[in-house]
C-alpha cells in the first residue's frame, strides 16, 4: 500500500512539475542555441572585417585614393607575368 502511495504522489508531482521541465529544457536549449549563434557571430564578423579591409585597400589601390600608388589592373597582370618569367628562369638555371 505505501508503495502505491509514493507511486502515485511521485507521478502527481512529476505531473504537476512538468511545465517546469519543459521550461528548464526549452532555456537550456535556448541559452546553447544562444552561445553557438555568438560564436558563429564572432568568427563569421572577423572574417568580415578581414574582408571589408583587403577590399578597401584593393579599392584604394585601383580606385586612385592615394594617386602615388594607384596602378591600373594591366600592371599588377604584368608585374605577376614578370615575376613567373624570373622565377622560372632562375629555377632552370638551377638544374
Amino acid at each position: 500500500m505505501a508503495k502505491t502511495i509514493s507511486t502515485l504522489l511521485i507521478a502527481f508531482l512529476l505531473l504537476i512539475t512538468f511545465p517546469l521541465w519543459i521550461g528548464l529544457a526549452a532555456g537550456l536549449f535556448g541559452a546553447i542555441a544562444g552561445v553557438a549563434g555568438a560564436l558563429l557571430g564572432a568568427v563569421f564578423g572577423t572574417f568580415g572585417a578581414i574582408v571589408g579591409a583587403l577590399g578597401s585597400a584593393v579599392g584604394a589601390i585601383f580606385g586612385g585614393i592615394f594617386p602615388v600608388i594607384s596602378v591600373k589592373p594591366i600592371t599588377i597582370i604584368l608585374i605577376i607575368v614578370v615575376i613567373i618569367l624570373i622565377t622560372r628562369s632562375r629555377s632552370k638555371s638551377v638544374k
